[in-house]
Parts: C-alpha cells; sequence; structure tokens
C-alpha cells in the first residue's frame, strides 16, 4: 500500500497483492450502527407521514375522483379500471414518498459529508476477501437509493473481471424501492416492541451483504482482478441543509418521473389480470391472475408464496415499485386497509419468504437495460438473471421450510 497527500487531499493505493489488509472492527460496528439508526429513523418520523399521505389519498378518491367519474356517467367497467386499478395502484405507492424522500436525504448525508470514500477504505480488505475492492462497496451503497446508476458506475472499474463480477452483486443491494415493501410488510408483521420493524428491514439489509458475500465467492475465480486500488478521501464537510434538501426533492422527482409509466400501466394491467374475462373474480380461478398463479404455484409453493403474491411478483420484475400497488389492486384495497388485509391472509414466515425473494430476485428491467447496456452481453444480462432468481428461490426455501421445522407460522 503506498500513500501520498496533494492539497489536502489522502490518496491510497492499494496494490493487488495487498489483500491481507483487514477491517477494523470498531468502524465496522460503527458503520452498522448507522445504518440501523438509519431504518429506526425511517419508522419513527416516515411512518406517521406516510399515514397522513394515505389519509390525503383516500379523502381525493372519495370527495374528487368518484364524485367526477359518476358526473360523467363513466361506465363501470372503466370506473372501476381507474379507480380500483390505476388510483389504487398509484395511491399505495404515493404513500411512501416522505419515505422515499427521508430516505435520500440520509443518503446525501453520508455523501456529501466525506464519509462514503472513508467507508470505502474501512471495507476494502473485506471486499477483496471476495474478489472485489472498496469501489464495490461504495456502488452498493450507492444502490441503496438505485442499482441503476450502480451498474453506470462500475465505468470507473477498468478491471474487466471486477468489473463483471460488481455487476453481478450491485442488483441484490437494497434499493429503495425494495425498501417500501421492508418498511411496509415489517410493520405490518412485527409491529411490536416499537424497534422490532426496524430491527427486520436491517437483517434484510445484512442479508443483502450475505448474498454479495456468497456471489463474490464463487464468482471471484470466474471474473479475477489484478487492479490497484486508488483511494482519495477528500477532507470531511460542513453538511448543507439547503443542498441536502435540494437533493433530496430532486431524487424524490426523479423516482417519480422515472417510475411514473411502469406504475400506472402496472397497476392497470393487474386489474386487467384481476377481471378478464370478464365477470371473473379474482380467487375463483377464473381470471387470467388465478391462471398465472397456478402456473407457478408447484414452483413457489415450497417457498409460502400464495397466487396472490405469485401474480405481485410477476409484475416486479418490471419494477419493484408495482409490489405494494399490485397488492392493492390484487386485494381490492387502498393502501391504509391494505395492512389489515395481508395480515389476515399471510403468515408472518410467509412474509420473511416473501421479503428474501423480493430482496434477491430478478433485477428490475431498469437494472438489466443497464447491463446490456455498459456490456453488450446478452449472456452475461441471463447469467445475472438467472443466479438471482436461484439465490432467491433457494434462500427463500431455507426461510420458509426452516421455519416450519422449528413451528414458526403453522
Amino acid at each position: 500500500m503506498a500513500l501520498s497527500a496533494h492539497f489536502g487531499i489522502i490518496w491510497l493505493v492499494f496494490e493487488p497483492e495487498s489483500r491481507c489488509l483487514g477491517t477494523p472492527l470498531p468502524a465496522l460496528l460503527l458503520f452498522l450502527g448507522i445504518v440501523l439508526a438509519l431504518f429506526q429513523l425511517l419508522f419513527a418520523v416516515g411512518a406517521p407521514a406516510q399515514d397522513l399521505m394515505g389519509n390525503g389519498i383516500d379523502w381525493i378518491q372519495t370527495a374528487i375522483l368518484e364524485p367526477v367519474l359518476a358526473a360523467l356517467n363513466s361506465p363501470p367497467f372503466l370506473r372501476d379500471l381507474l379507480v380500483d386499478g390505476v388510483w389504487l395502484g398509484v395511491g399505495t405507492v404515493a404513500t411512501f414518498l416522505p419515505i422515499i424522500f427521508l430516505f435520500y436525504l440520509v443518503l446525501a448525508v453520508v455523501e456529501d459529508s466525506g464519509y462514503l470514500p472513508r467507508a470505502a477504505f474501512l471495507m476494502d480488505g473485506f471486499m477483496r476477501w471476495i474478489g472485489l475492492d472498496g469501489r464495490a462497496f461504495v456502488l452498493q451503497v450507492i444502490g441503496f437509493g438505485c442499482n441503476v446508476p450502480s451498474i453506470l458506475g462500475t465505468r470507473v472499474i477498468r478491471d474487466r473481471g471486477m468489473r463483471l463480477l460488481s455487476m453481478l452483486v450491485i442488483p441484490f443491494a437494497l434499493c429503495q424501492a425494495r425498501l417500501t415493501v421492508f418498511l411496509f410488510m415489517a410493520a405490518v408483521f412485527f409491529p411490536k416492541p416499537w424497534w422490532a420493524p426496524g430491527l427486520v428491514v436491517f437483517g434484510f439489509y445484512v442479508l443483502s451483504f450475505v448474498a454479495v458475500v456468497i456471489t463474490g465467492l464463487l464468482f471471484k475465480r470466474a471474473y479475477p482482478s489484478h487492479e490497484a486500488f486508488v483511494l482519495e478521501l477528500p477532507p470531511y464537510r460542513t453538511l448543507s441543509l439547503s443542498t441536502i434538501l435540494r437533493r433530496g426533492w430532486t431524487q424524490t422527482l426523479n423516482f417519480l418521473v422515472t417510475t411514473r409509466t411502469f406504475i400506472v400501466l402496472g397497476a392497470a394491467a393487474i386489474w386487467l389480470l384481476t377481471n378478464l374475462p370478464l365477470g371473473a373474480v379474482q380467487g375463483s380461478g377464473a381470471s387470467i391472475a388465478d391462471g398465472i398463479g397456478r402456473l407457478f404455484q408447484p414452483l413457489l409453493a415450497p417457498i409460502g408464496m400464495n397466487p396472490a403474491l405469485t401474480v405481485s411478483l410477476f409484475f416486479g420484475v418490471i419494477a419493484k415499485e408495482i409490489l405494494l400497488g399490485a397488492m392493492a389492486v390484487i386485494y381490492k384495497t387502498s393502501e391504509t386497509d391494505l395492512a389489515g388485509v395481508i395480515d389476515s391472509l399471510i403468515t408472518p414466515l410467509q412474509s420473511l419468504s416473501f421479503m428474501n425473494f423480493v430482496l434477491l430476485y430478478t433485477p428490475c428491467l431498469g437494472t438489466v437495460a443497464a447491463q446490456l447496456q455498459e456490456l453488450k452481453s446478452r449472456t452475461f444480462a441471463l447469467l445475472s438473471l438467472s443466479w438471482s432468481l436461484l439465490l432467491a428461490w433457494l434462500m427463500a426455501l431455507v426461510v420458509f421450510q426452516g421455519g416450519r421445522l422449528l413451528g414458526f407460522g403453522l
């Protein structure tokens, strides 16, 4: 390892053979403590704001949307599509905007303070053990916001082997789209004591790194690297509240802009699948959605997925933001009532298996498109899809069947 300093900036150069560099335990525990505090903060501050947003969306539906459609004499089919399909799906996702905004605020604090490069330095020794380096850890953290910019960020890695391996592990980062699902499910099934929901979400954050470790150890020989790691450690910077608020607002707007089409079309498609052929009722076995559920049931039943969860997972391949909207449409309920509905239909063990599968299974279409754009390799994109599906199924199987053997969820 070589060290030099210019203009108050520290440069660290890690040679490939310096793989014995360790990660200081106190620093690692501090980082994990920061992440745990983040999730507890999201529940403490974000949950009340989410409830207010949900009540506001319900009021708009009953006071504005439904009366306007009635005044226009809209056909029942169109009315149900717009209200029970598009509005329920979009409204459910919209209730998480306060949490998403808060999440981006905290992420902006981590990035702007100068802590992130230091985290890369601290984690470099551990990451080299699995065939990566500190840059890959930074990309994982950036992936908490969205996996797509993390995939694009692999351009800073010149070594092709390390770049491919980084692209293989980045989709396991717990992005904000998955985070909304976990925050909702954890609050429904593990509400007490007060610290339990945050701890459950933190557990899945740790699980995402377990998936990275497993993937790195299995594939590092297939994608070896020999590139030295050059790291810039800028000085700690004083935070600007206006800058952080502006970044959080901009990122939240970007979330809305980039996902609005997926969410609207996804919600409409899910409603059509659950109501076609005309007159079909979800759960009766006659709808297209029921057919999809039956088709995948032999594969997903061993990990605890019922037909409704199966259909929502099917649309989650497009974008994970659709998952909760899909549940609201499938169960024909608003976000404020969705918690009580799924609590009566899904066991806590099923919810853990579902969250496990959502964390690891196929990257969203945007991430796959980014992989194709960066590598121009359909073979690698197919490998990424296949491996994530296999790992998700195996780990969900361990969770569900292991829980049943221990007597949970029966």
